[in-house]
């Protein structure tokens, strides 16, 4: 509710993510409310120059795309184990 709710919020996660390096942790970017945030910002603002970086199980990923999120959001996979 707050993400689709609050202009506010999307506009400074738009400007957080534009301007610097993120790393997702537990982050639920298998959400799509998350995605479409994540897509707002790109559209709206374009690309980030900074890296972006998202940790996965291998399990997690599975249920992900890593190169949807690599080519179209920007955020680099990262694989820390099985489970």
């Amino acid at each position: 509710q707050a993400i689709n709710g609050s202009n506010v919020f999307r506009r400074a996660f738009s400007e957080v993510f534009r301007r610097r390096s993120l790393l997702f942790v537990g982050s639920g970017l298998t959400e799509s409310y998350f995605v479409n945030l994540i897509a707002e910002s790109l559209f709206s603002l374009g690309p980030s120059a900074m890296p972006h970086y998202a940790l996965f199980t291998a399990k997690d990923l599975e249920k992900a795309d890593p190169e949807f999120l690599a080519v179209r959001l920007g955020i680099t996979p990262i694989v820390y184990g099985e489970s």
